[in-house]
């Protein structure tokens, strides 16, 4: 995972925007909590979420990016998951930029 350099911007303020794009979407969260029950291959998430596979390919993609799921290759299967250490990472830097404003 990366972060894009933004000018005139705090780091913490990048990072948690890195996070924040994640959650944007509906889908995303909802395929973080399908996640959360078990791993699931792209096929078992796409009969879950009412979108096109191209669709859901998007959103896993995204949220792979952010570090925030991960994939592991059964033959003749890719299961997906949550990367925990990715999920401690976004709260830590959403805490960090967002907490002042939460009055944490």
């Amino acid at each position: 995972m990366s972060y894009a350099k933004k000018e005139g911007y705090a780091p913490a303020q990048v990072k948690c925007s890195f996070f924040a794009l994640a959650l944007t979407h509906p889908v995303r969260i909802c395929i973080l909590d399908l996640l959360h029950e078990k791993p699931m291959t792209h096929e078992e998430i796409s009969r879950r979420v009412p979108l096109s596979e191209s669709t859901v390919s998007h959103h896993l993609r995204i949220l792979y990016e952010r570090g925030l799921i991960r994939y592991a290759e059964q033959h003749p299967w890719i299961y997906y998951s949550l990367d925990e250490e990715g999920l401690r990472v976004m709260r830590r830097e959403m805490e960090a930029c967002l907490g002042p404003i939460w009055g944490e």
